[in-house]
């Protein structure tokens, strides 16, 4: 502060936002695998969502929470869900804390096992799907970050090898590209096409517009 004064300032803090998905390689790339993107709770809108902004028109809640005390149990019951699938990382304590803000706004001082292990365990599994689409780009390169933001796209929108037309998967990474340069789509696709990651190609029994038939990509499942 001002004039070299010191203050002690104890406390935690969250937050909450919201990320485009074609930006979400912004916020976590390569730098946050260390630890700060599994620190986080992620969710996912379904597909064709889309936020429309009205007034709130309704009264504030009031609310009581209270301090909750964690029972003992519930570590031992995360312990058991954790040998019965090994991924599982952060996301156990995630849970369990989405689960103690719930009691306290129940009003339960203590924590049981019995009262929240269903919720725990589908917590864990949402959080686990989620992180499957939602992952940090790892790329350093530009090439890199291009290939897996395509990798990532195809995941996110075409996980049944079903061909999506070129002209969805170009909209679709617009802000990457926009950064990466246009190029940079062309020169990924051909290495993760001869490495068989992807088929890129000709769509087949479509009629050609403007003199060009249509290419598509196809994610392939032995990737």
């Amino acid at each position: 502060m001002s004039r070299g004064k010191e203050i002690d300032f104890n406390c935690q803090i969250s937050f909450i936002g919201g990320i485009v998905e074609d930006e979400f390689d912004d916020c976590f790339g390569a730098k946050s695998m260390g630890g700060l993107h599994d620190r986080f709770t992620f969710g996912l809108c379904p597909d064709g969502y889309n936020f429309l902004f009205r007034p709130f028109e309704g009264f504030k809640e009031t609310t009581s929470p209270i301090t909750v005390e964690v029972d003992l149990a519930i570590w031992e019951m995360v312990e058991q869900i954790r040998k019965e699938n090994p991924k599982i990382g952060r996301e156990a304590e995630i849970a369990v804390r989405a689960a103690r803000i719930c009691a306290s706004f129940d009003g339960r001082k203590i924590l049981r096992a019995q009262d929240c292990e269903s919720s725990v365990k589908a917590l864990i599994a949402t959080q686990l799907h989620i992180r499957e689409y939602l992952r940090p780009n790892e790329g350093v390169t530009n090439d890199a970050k291009c290939a897996n933001a395509l990798l990532m796209w195809l995941e996110r929108n075409a996980s049944d090898m079903r061909v999506v037309p070129e002209r969805d998967v170009r909209h679709g990474l617009r802000k990457t590209l926009a950064k990466l340069g246009p190029g940079t789509l062309a020169y990924a696709t051909k290495n993760l096409a001869n490495q068989g990651m992807i088929w890129f190609g000709q769509i087949p029994n479509v009629k050609p517009y403007g003199g060009r038939v249509p290419c598509g990509y196809q994610l392939l499942n032995k990737y």
